[in-house]
This record gives C-alpha cells, structure tokens and sequence, in this order.
C-alpha cells in the first residue's frame, strides 16, 4: 500500500477534476428539496431566520436562503472568509495545518469555487456577492447563541463528521423557536460513497477511470482509502435513535446511492455481513425535525 501522503495526493488531484457545475447542480436540488418541506409548513421563507449549519468554504445555501429573504447566519468549525486573500491562507495554515492551507489554496487557484458559484447563480438567480452574510467559526456541540433564535436550521453533508449527535440534536432543539424547523442532510457512511472518496461520490469520475484504485465500499472492508478521520461511521439507525429521543415530532426520508447495487457482487455482500441493504444502498437521509 502506498503511504499516506500519495494517498492524500491522489485524493486531492481527484477532488480538483470533480464536476463542480454537478456539485452545483446537486445543491440546488438539495435546497429546493428543503425549500419545498419549509414552504410546505411555512408558506414563505420570507424574513424567517436560519441557522446554516455547518456552511462550508462556499456556503452555497446562506446564498440561497439569502435570496428567498430570509436573514442568514452561517457557522463552521473550518476557517471561513468572504474574500480569499493570502492573509486567510497563513490564517488557515496557523490554526488548521499546512495541508489544509495547500487544499484551500489549490481549490481557489483551480477555479472551482468562481465555476461553482457562477453555475449556481445561473440555476437560482440567487445574487453571489457575499456581502451581507454572517459567518462564523463555532463548534456545532456548543453553539454560541441564546435558546429559541432561529426559525429554521439547515445542515447538508455535516453531521457524519460530527463526534456526538446527541449534542447536536440537543443544540438543534434549544435554538429553535416553537413552530420552527431543523433539516439535517446527512451523507451516511456505510453507502458506497460514504468514505468521501472522489471516484465513488462524483459519478463522471467512475465513467472515466478505468482501472479505480479504491474498491468499492473500501471504508467498510481493507480501509486502504479512508482518508477522512473526521467521519463518525454512524449508520442511518443510529441517527433516527438520537433524534428521536430529542424531538416528539420527526420525519425521516432516504435516497439511495443510484447505481450502487451493480458495485455490490455477491463476494462484497458476503464480506459486509454485518450491514443490512438499506445500510449499504442508501445513500443520504433527510432528519427533518418540527419543535411543537
């Protein structure tokens, strides 16, 4: 096996050939997803408060919640900046690590995040100057606001990076004013693209390699790839027991890994005993919690 470092390597090189016009695309969907269950409830997000919970170097859904009038405020462990400078550069490299200061920097450079943006300007109409956009670096198990201040919180992708949900959830339900409503997105790890390996999440990637160097459900068998310590390994039951003892009134809803089930020979299933096929297959789900 090769060392971690050209492991690294390999999985950043992959992460700048993703589609981030796909990304883009993936996201509006996301949002339009959550938009339609807080409409749903709600009638308008007009002027509703939300939390953006775990917004990322791009908080493309501050932009979006921005643009349909709500007041948004975005929060991540991560450093976050409304204009890339190489001041944030050495800020980055101080408080996360050199490596990060290398991805952050490559990311910019490659032009991803202008492609990101401006794809998803074209799709919304939603304006992308950050200006006016509250961000934050907290940590979501202890969040720095008073009980009951937002209408909405939204996360995507976020909680199975997260160490304890239990806190989260109890964070989740302490912020909401009653009638409000939190929409976790998680991104389960047992799926086939659970590990965040580029070739198993971005599907023009496994039309385009031929001979991949991570088998399938790697994550779940030799973890020669695992590369994101940051994962929590949590299976989607595990989230539904933690919310469930949180909030009185919950919804779940799933989507699978299109296209998984052709990667899931007999041998891998004999080797992954221990998961069920909903585990394996299902990709993302939708924690949508209503504070009564």
């Amino acid at each position: 096996m090769k060392p971690y470092i050209f492991r690294l390597l390999e999985h950043y090189r992959l992460c700048l050939k993703a589609d981030v016009k796909l990304s883009a695309e993936n996201s509006w969907s996301v949002f339009d997803r959550i938009r339609n269950i807080l409409c749903n409830e709600w009638g308008s997000l007009e002027n509703k408060r939300i939390l953006d919970f775990g917004c990322g170097r791009m908080y493309p859904f501050s932009f979006l919640f921005r643009h349909y009038g709500c007041r948004v405020v975005g929060i991540d462990h991560g450093l976050l900046t409304l204009r890339f400078s190489p001041k944030f550069v050495m800020h980055t490299i101080t408080n996360d690590g050199l490596i990060t200061g290398i991805k952050e920097t490559a990311w910019q450079f490659s032009g991803n995040s202008k492609k990101f943006h401006n794809k998803l300007q074209e799709l919304s109409g939603a304006n992308m100057d950050p200006k006016g956009i509250q961000l934050f670096r907290m940590d979501g198990q202890r969040l720095a606001f008073q009980d009951e201040v937002f209408d909405g919180l939204v996360s995507v992708a976020v909680l199975e990076h997260v160490s304890n949900i239990q806190a989260v959830a109890t964070e989740t339900r302490r912020l909401l004013r009653h009638g409000g409503i939190a929409i976790h997105v998680v991104h389960l790890f047992p799926s086939l693209s659970g590990s965040h390996e580029p070739y198993w999440t971005w599907p023009h990637l496994m039309t385009s390699i031929k001979n991949p160097k991570v088998e399938p459900w790697d994550h779940l068998r030799q973890q020669r790839w695992l590369l994101d310590n940051s994962l929590n390994r949590l299976r989607m039951q595990d989230y539904i027991d933690v919310f469930r003892s949180v909030f009185s009134k919950i919804e779940f809803q799933s989507g699978i890994d299109v296209g998984s089930e052709i990667f899931l020979t007999p041998q891998i299933r004999a080797e992954l005993n221990n998961y069920t096929d909903s585990d394996l297959l299902t990709r993302e789900l939708y924690i949508i919690c209503y504070k009564e």
